[in-house]
């Protein structure tokens, strides 16, 4: 059953199968966000994340916060731009796009871009009736966990960007899931 009235796997949102199965495209949102991007700005947090993405001993997590209208999104833009393989898959919620701000549609999304991007991931099959938790599982950290880890030896990273704006119904199930799911050892593989 789905815990925290959490909507059910093939709910409103999930989009056709066909659909699924398809990666959503950011290239317009980031083309837009890299046109206000002011080179040079920032270099506190690229600095940060090139050091998080060094320490292999460092949280499986790297969090940049900021207030409404900091450039979060034109930094997200720049750090994929900037790191190439390094991003696996990334996702930018927007709180006017439907698609975007359902974290089933984000989760295939990712998935979609991972089998694409790792060498050796192949995503499971989510059979419907899924809880969000139970989806991440199948789309996302089994598979993961089966992967054989890079030949350069280079981590990998998915970029998640404007969380916060997957709120639907006063809850964000995406943060919850990230909560629950990322705050755990081990949560992912590194």
């Amino acid at each position: 059953a789905a815990g925290d009235g959490e909507q059910k796997e093939g709910g409103e949102g999930g989009g056709s199968a066909a659909a699924l199965e398809q990666p959503l495209d950011f290239g317009e949102l980031m083309a837009q966000k890299l046109a206000d991007y002011f080179e040079g700005s920032r270099a506190w947090a690229f600095d940060a994340f090139d050091a998080w993405l060094a320490d292999a001993a460092a949280s499986g997590m790297f969090w940049l916060q900021g207030g409404a209208g900091s450039g979060k999104t034109a930094w997200t833009s720049k750090l994929v731009q900037r790191c190439g393989g390094t991003v696996a898959a990334m996702h930018f919620c927007r709180h006017a796009d439907a698609q975007t701000a359902d974290p089933r549609r984000m989760l295939h999304s990712l998935a979609a871009q991972l089998e694409r991007s790792v060498a050796g991931f192949a995503r499971g099959a989510a059979a419907g009736g899924e809880t969000l938790e139970e989806l991440f599982e199948v789309l996302l950290r089994a598979p993961l966990a089966a992967a054989p880890a890079p030949a350069d030896g280079q981590r990998r990273v998915i970029v998640l960007d404007a969380l916060d704006e997957c709120e639907s119904g006063g809850k964000n199930a995406l943060l919850d899931l990230i909560a629950r799911r990322f705050g755990k050892a081990g949560a992912l593989p590194g």
